[in-house]
This record gives structure tokens, C-alpha cells and sequence, in this order.
């Protein structure tokens, strides 16, 4: 998508233009990665909710209160109760 655009995460644009694209309301929009750089950090300035899969337990990088998971089974339970 970033060469189509122009735009590459983490910056704003390609994310406003998913939602554009893909009719998302931001805030309605559950966004998952385990790439807290490009991903996260991008998805939580477009004002999407976002879930980090922090499978290599690394730090948190900023510091933000986000939704932070480590297994898959965690990840399962979270979307389920955001839903």
C-alpha cells in the first residue's frame, strides 16, 4: 500500500486513507500488530484502538497506556471482551 500512496506507517496519511478506503470509523477500528513502531504507534495517531502482541516481551517503548498482550490466548480473550 505505502508505494501506491506515497505514505508509509508509521505516518498518519495511511492509515486516514485505510479508513477512507475501507469506509472505518477510527475510533470503531480494533487495529493488532506486534510491530509497536510502525504499527502501534501509527494506528494510536490515526485514533484507532490498538492491541500490541508483545510476544518477545520487549519494554514499552513510549510511555502510553495501551492494550498490551503476550499470548495468543491472551490476544483471544482481549478482542473478546473489546468487542
Amino acid at each position: 500500500m505505502s508505494k501506491a500512496t506515497g505514505f508509509q506507517k508509521p505516518q498518519i496519511e495511511i492509515f486516514d486513507l485505510a479508513s477512507k478506503n475501507f469506509n472505518f470509523l477510527p475510533n470503531q477500528t480494533l487495529y493488532i500488530s506486534d510491530n509497536f513502531k510502525n504499527d502501534i504507534e501509527g494506528s494510536l495517531n490515526a485514533g484507532w484502538k490498538s492491541i500490541w502482541f508483545n510476544y518477545r516481551k520487549r519494554k514499552l517503548p513510549i510511555d502510553t497506556k495501551i492494550h498490551e498482550v503476550q499470548t495468543a490466548k491472551d490476544l483471544k480473550e482481549l478482542v473478546y471482551r473489546l468487542l
